[in-house]
């Protein structure tokens, strides 16, 4: 499910606080529970919607 991973790429990546761990650990560690529960609830969102399409014979190009 990285489509719903990637939605956060903009508020939060594990990539961005490894390359610049001052700059993020002052702004984002916070919030950073906070991000990867949205994270998670938007994820099981995508999965239950996939499972909704494919459950009625969708397809995902």
């Amino acid at each position: 499910m990285r489509g719903a991973v990637g939605v956060f790429e903009e508020t939060f990546t594990p990539v961005s606080l490894a390359e610049n761990p001052i700059r993020t650990a002052g702004s984002r560690f916070k919030t950073l529970g906070i991000r990867l529960q949205e994270a998670n609830l938007l994820q099981n969102k995508v999965k239950k919607v996939v499972q909704d399409g494919l459950a009625f014979g969708g397809h995902w190009q």
